[in-house]
């Protein structure tokens, strides 16, 4: 699969759209990166690329579940694509786990 990856560290599909996000900050550029698709090959790429950075945590405020909730996909939206692809690979191997029958059961 073919990825675009600008100065800024934003991962986009297409070169338009890397196009757009580089006039947009004034300058840069971005690189064609190809990222593997098996899942072996991706995983590898994501750990090798992956700088996980603590973001600070969203504070309660006073039992507002909708803004936090709010607050969380914002924060989200914001997180590179490669990131985004190794938490949704985390999420379906936890998921694959948990529906899968114990050994030596029924």
């Amino acid at each position: 699969m073919r990825l675009y990856l600008t100065d800024m560290g934003h991962w986009v599909g297409t070169q338009a759209e890397a196009g757009k996000l580089v006039r947009a900050g004034d300058g840069g550029s971005w690189v064609l990166v190809e990222v593997p698709t098996d899942k072996e090959g991706l995983l590898a790429f994501l750990n090798a690329r992956l700088q996980i950075k603590a973001a600070a945590p969203v504070a309660p405020s006073a039992g507002n579940y909708s803004a936090q909730s709010i607050a969380f996909e914002d924060a989200f939206a914001a997180l590179p694509l490669a990131l985004k692809l190794h938490f949704a690979a985390l999420a379906i191997e936890e998921a694959r786990q948990a529906i899968r029958p114990a050994k030596g059961g029924c």
